[in-house]
C-alpha cells in the first residue's frame, strides 16, 4: 500500500495513504483546497467581489464614452444599492416575511415579563449608502471631464503654437559688417533689388 512519504516535524515520513488521485495526504497538501474558478469565498449583495452576468452586461452596453473602471464600479454598485433597497422595502410592505440584514442580541426590557435575551433587529440604511455613491459618482465624472477638458486645452495650444511657428518667422538682427543671408525657394525668382 503506498504511503504519504512526506516529512513530518520530527523527520520521519510520513505513513498515512494518500488521498485518492493523489500522491500526499490530506495533511500534507493532498487536499489542497477548491478548484480554480469557484465561488466558495464570494460575498453576496452590494459588496460581492464579482460581478453577476446582468452587471457585466450592464457595464458592456452602458454608453459611458470612454469612462474609467471606477466610474463604471460605481454605478453598479449604485444599481445593486437600489435592488437591495427595493428588496427591503418589498419585504417591509410583506407583513409576513422580515427584511434582516444583521441581527444583534440584546438585553431584555425590564418591562418585559418574559425575561432573557431579545432579538432587536435592524434594518440597513440604503439611502446613506446611495447617497455617498451618487455624490462619489458626480465626482468622479467632473475629475474626468476636467482632464478631458485639459487635454483638449493642450492639443489646441500645441496646434496654435505650431501654426504661429509656420507663418510668421522671427526677424533676424544683423550687426554691421555680419552677412545677410536670404534663403530662396527653388521656385523663386532671384530679386533685383536688395531686401530689406
Amino acid at each position: 500500500m503506498a504511503i504519504c512519504g512526506a516529512k513530518k516535524r520530527n523527520g520521519e515520513a510520513c505513513q498515512k495513504p494518500p488521498i485518492k488521485g493523489k500522491k500526499r495526504c490530506r495533511l500534507h497538501g493532498g487536499n489542497a483546497g477548491a478548484p480554480t474558478g469557484n465561488k466558495n469565498s464570494a460575498k453576496h449583495n452590494i459588496y460581492s467581489q464579482f460581478m453577476t452576468e446582468d452587471e457585466i452586461e450592464f457595464s458592456q452596453q452602458s454608453e459611458l464614452h470612454s469612462v474609467d473602471s471606477e466610474l463604471k464600479l460605481c454605478k453598479v454598485q449604485l444599481t445593486r444599492a437600489l435592488r437591495a433597497k427595493q428588496a427591503q422595502d418589498d419585504a417591509i410592505k410583506d407583513q409576513d416575511k422580515v427584511a434582516i440584514d444583521s441581527m444583534t442580541l440584546g438585553d431584555a426590557n425590564p418591562q418585559d415579563q418574559g425575561g432573557g435575551d431579545r432579538i432587536v433587529y435592524k434594518r440597513k440604511d440604503y439611502d446613506a449608502l446611495i447617497d455617498r455613491l451618487i455624490g462619489r459618482i458626480s465626482m468622479l465624472t467632473k475629475q474626468r471631464n476636467e482632464l478631458e477638458y485639459q487635454v483638449l486645452n493642450n492639443q489646441k495650444l500645441e496646434l496654435e503654437v505650431e501654426k504661429l511657428r509656420r507663418e510668421v518667422k522671427p526677424p533676424q538682427e544683423h550687426g554691421p559688417g555680419e552677412d545677410y543671408k536670404v534663403e530662396l525657394r527653388p521656385d523663386e525668382e532671384i530679386p533685383n533689388e536688395p531686401i530689406l
